[in-house]
């Protein structure tokens, strides 16, 4: 049902679509060859088979012969997530049952996909967070080649605050797990406050001089200003609300900065 297309960048093409084949929709892909042929497993390689339903996927050419796909998914039995997922060439799924793009309250529904290059992709969708004030909106994330949770999901606006502060939500660190041999303790959010300047979320990592003990030095670099710290608690996804990322130079114009993730080494004290 509902199948999607993608150039492979070699003449050929990747279809994505929902396939019943389990008893409940899931998304499927395969690749075909310029010759015609089908490169992945006959019938198609499964992209997610999690439970609930997989729906309207999305789909964009990675750049290496594989395909970036977003889906609408109701794993968690109440309503719709987006998740991504990333295929390469020969037809192995990145990363297992997708990331997790957007898991806000509400319906998150029909992604598109937009390729950025370098396997990197920009997916927008229709967001029923604020339903009960604005309707449906749209909302958009970018996704990283690795598929790596530790990075900048979204930046959006705090609504009727005038404008004063937006929503940062980051998703966890691969060790921000349950029997890490380094786990996290926390994540620092540094903003940058001359023009130009950025987010950073920092994970300090528990420094291995015994347990329970928790350093509380941030290193960041010159110009960036600590904002807040957030528990590492094993977290599918992390939400903070901070000062808006625009500072005004003259009346009537604004200077916006950009905002990204940061993590350090184990071995690194933060």
């Amino acid at each position: 049902m509902g199948p999607r297309m993608s150039t492979d960048n070699a003449g050929g093409a990747i279809i994505v679509w929902v396939d019943e084949r389990g008893g409940t929709p899931d998304i499927y892909a395969q690749r075909v060859l310029a010759g015609g042929a089908a490169r992945w497993t006959e019938n198609g390689v499964a992209v997610c088979e999690e439970g609930g339903d997989q729906l309207e996927p999305g789909c964009a050419a990675d750049g290496w012969g594989g395909v970036i796909v977003a889906w609408q998914d109701a794993r968690n039995g109440s309503d719709y997530d987006i998740y991504v997922q990333r295929v390469d060439s020969s037809g192995v799924n990145l990363r297992t049952g997708g990331m997790p793009l957007s898991m806000e309250l509400g319906h998150q529904k029909r992604p598109a996909v937009c390729s950025a290059g370098a396997g990197e992709a920009i997916v927008s969708w229709e967001d029923s967070r604020e339903e009960l004030v604005t309707g449906y909106d749209v909302y958009a994330g970018w996704v990283p080649a690795a598929l790596a949770s530790f990075a900048i999901r979204s930046v959006t606006d705090v609504g009727h605050d005038n404008g004063g502060q937006v929503r940062l939500r980051f998703g966890p660190h691969d060790e921000d797990v349950l029997g890490s041999a380094t786990p996290i303790l926390r994540y620092d959010v540094l903003r940058r406050i001359e023009p130009g300047y950025a987010t950073s979320v920092i994970p300090t990592r528990h420094p291995g001089t015994g347990p329970g003990l928790i350093s509380s030095l941030v290193r960041a670099a010159a110009g960036w200003d600590y904002l807040l710290s957030v528990p590492a608690q094993c977290e599918t996804e992390y939400n903070v609300v901070v000062p808006r990322w625009l500072t005004r130079v003259r009346p009537g114009s604004t200077t916006p900065c950009s905002a990204f993730a940061r993590r350090r080494n184990a071995r690194h004290l933060l």
